[in-house]
């Protein structure tokens, strides 16, 4: 039987996980639906055009496989890499970028928070799977 505290961490654990899935998943929605912006946005940071769609993609996937207990592991590792680059990126690519009509200005805060809660929701995952082995 579950105690009051395991119940708070695991509706605290399907919280964040459904806010990270939402919200990056939604991220890779836009990239693969808008109709040039993240090209554009791409090209200035020097990547090919195509390569917003790509990372669009993986962040539908990633988001996706955050949801299921067996592939969250995966979707975790798989989205902590794309912060990375987007982390990466805006320290190489400094300031504000014109995006969607206006200068939007884009820092590094909000991929590196990302980031730490996807390590944070993998390796709980990760635990969870590796105690469910034995």
């Amino acid at each position: 039987m579950q105690t009051a505290k395991g119940r708070a961490q695991c509706v605290a654990l399907w919280i964040t996980t459904g806010l990270l899935a939402a919200v990056v998943g939604l991220s890779g929605l836009s990239k693969l639906t808008t109709s040039g912006e993240w090209d554009r946005l791409f090209v200035s940071w020097g990547y090919p055009a195509w390569l917003a769609l790509v990372i669009g993609g993986l962040e539908v996937a990633g988001a996706a496989a955050l949801l299921a207990r067996r592939t969250a592991v995966i979707g975790a590792g798989v989205l902590a890499t794309i912060m990375l680059g987007a982390v990466a990126t805006l320290v190489t690519h400094p300031g504000s970028h014109y995006f969607r009509g206006r200068q939007a200005p884009i820092s590094t805060t909000e991929p590196i928070i990302w980031f730490a809660l996807l390590l944070a929701v993998g390796a709980v995952r990760w635990r969870q799977q590796r105690t469910s082995l034995r």
